[in-house]
């Protein structure tokens, strides 16, 4: 018998009945196919029967040659009939032979459809120490950590035998500062099984120093965890918007970044080009906002909706503007600072989503054209800019309830044209512009401690560089470094305090808009194509 033919003859009795489509699985679907692993089992079974053949007739040697081959082949066969109802049962299986390979098969299978998995028979089955795997990965297809903390409490109450030893483990892989604030104190600190356990109520006051954390209150010794990171399919879509390249011409284009396979692809396009664009992502929509079209100053505002996959006009702010930048505070999006060609503006407009209407509000203490913007606790911060003589190194900040705002510590170094975002209840600022050249130095400012520090450097210099916050990195979006237009992403990890080049934009371009939308990334269309007016990177 050829191994080919040996394969044949065991992915024959390895067929699974009545195999359905995973989007429709249902209760009857999730019954436990035990039928293909059984018949898994007796293929290996008849496989080392040939084997021992082979051997008394002296040809084992040849066959030895060839037996990984057959492995990987059964492997591949079973990858390819993975269905919720037996990927847990294949990992099983694949443990007992030792294949690793197949293991991570049916891991990622298993994480890809979590839901399903979850709601099948088998789920209450799986060991403690592989439910502990599968709960801690980043891969897990969610749209939220409640649907991992549901699974973990599933399990557990099926499996009180396994509470002593196991219940803390198992719950520590939940992200529980991820959860909403009314979930945390209405449902987790009422379950019985995590009232009396010591450990499991550690963790809720992790969950709950957190939130007061990135409310800018003093916790004492807290420290940041992996719980405290969105997993993959919770952190939202990056959208790289407008700026402009080595053509001169603004661009209308978008890219957005496909987290799981770290690249970037083009979304359908703006109506107007824009170069030192505001962009900020509000209530899973993504809003841009002023700028230069190449001909003149905008005030008008468009928004793009995943739900439609298009961009639609909204009202226009009272005053055109470009180097623009835009913060969210409780409902209301702030559009702060930016410049004409005559001019640094201190002015500052507020958008009310509900009523498509803008209003002023009090204008800054100075004028700030290329700022950068965020809101961080209960104020909204502009930091940096130009206001019409030198780069600035002072930053204030707007308490929406006063309608004031107030100067606070000064950044270690003048910048404008810098990208602002916060992470773990802290402000960045990176790149930017002096007076002379661009920057590559990176600050980060506690409100708590009142103290800028400078951090890790970004590789190379960025000015008019887009920034955002992405599974607990910062990432910095192309720029010009003094001699050419990037389109280098690179991304900040305050644990390490480091840096790292991550996929680049396709187009080279600085004065772009950068913003984290909390969409799917299946959601967003990709056009294949940008704007074709993209000559280089000079």
């Amino acid at each position: 018998m050829a191994p080919g033919d040996m394969v044949q003859d065991h992915a024959k009795q390895l067929k699974p009945k009545d195999k359905r489509p995973v989007s429709r699985t249902s209760k009857a679907d999730c019954e436990p196919d035990g039928s293909f692993v059984f018949e898994a089992h007796e293929a290996w079974k008849d496989f080392h029967n040939s084997l021992r053949h082979f051997y008394e007739v002296g040809e084992l040697c040849d066959v030895t040659l060839k037996v990984e081959l057959v492995a990987r082949a059964c492997c591949e066969y079973m990858k390819a009939h993975f269905h919720p109802t037996n990927c847990l049962a294949v990992r099983t299986f694949a443990e007992s032979h030792n294949r690793v390979d197949l293991m991570d098969m049916a891991d990622r299978y298993a994480c890809e459809h979590f839901t399903e998995v979850v709601d099948c028979e088998d789920f209450i089955c799986v060991s403690p120490q592989h439910l502990r795997t599968l709960l801690s990965s980043s891969e897990l297809n969610i749209h939220s950590e409640t649907q991992v903390y549901n699974a973990a409490v599933k399990w557990l109450k099926a499996n009180p035998q396994h509470h002593e030893d196991w219940l803390d483990q198992i719950m520590s892989q939940v992200r529980l500062p991820l959860l909403p604030v009314e979930f945390l104190t209405g449902t987790v600190s009422k379950d019985e099984m995590i009232k009396g356990n010591l450990s499991c109520r550690d963790l809720m006051d992790e969950a709950r120093n957190y939130h007061l954390h990135l409310s800018n209150k003093v916790v004492q010794d807290f420290e940041y965890s992996v719980r405290t990171v969105p997993r993959k399919h919770t952190a939202g879509v990056l959208f790289c918007v407008g700026g402009r390249g080595g053509s001169g011409d603004p661009f209308r284009s978008i890219e957005c970044y496909s987290i799981t396979k770290n690249s970037w692809f083009f979304g359908p396009e703006m109506n107007s080009r824009r170069r030192h664009v505001g962009v900020i992502s509000v209530g899973g929509r993504v809003y841009a906002v002023g700028g230069h079209d190449g001909s003149e100053h905008l005030g008008n505002m468009e928004m793009f909706d995943p739900l439609t996959n298009k961009w639609m006009m909204k009202a226009s702010m009272n005053t055109k503007r470009r180097g623009i930048a835009l913060a969210a505070l409780g409902g209301p999006i702030y559009a702060i600072g930016g410049l004409d060609d005559n001019s640094c503006f201190n002015d500052v407009e507020r958008y009310d989503i509900e009523s498509d209407c803008w209003s002023s509000v009090a204008p800054m203490n100075t004028p700030r054209g290329g700022v950068g913007s965020v809101a961080l606790g209960s104020f909204v911060y502009a930091v940096g800019g130009n206001d019409g003589v030198a780069s600035l190194s002072s930053v204030e900040r707007f308490n929406p309830h006063l309608n004031k705002w107030t100067e606070v510590s000064e950044m270690g170094q003048r910048r404008a044209g810098n990208g602002v975002s916060k992470l773990n209840g802290c402000l960045y600022v990176v790149g930017g512009f002096d007076d002379n050249s661009p920057l590559s130095s990176v600050e980060r400012f506690d409100p708590r401690m009142h103290r800028w520090e400078y951090v890790s450097e970004l590789t190379t210099p960025r000015g008019g560089v887009g920034v955002a916050t992405v599974m607990g990195r910062v990432f910095a979006v192309g720029g010009h470094n003094g001699n050419i237009y990037l389109n280098t992403v690179e991304a900040f990890e305050p644990r390490m305090n480091r840096g790292e080049l991550g996929g680049s934009v396709s187009h080279c371009r600085a004065g772009t808009g950068v913003a984290v939308c909390s969409s799917h990334v299946s959601q967003i269309r990709d056009v294949g194509q940008g704007s074709s007016n993209v000559a280089n990177c000079m």
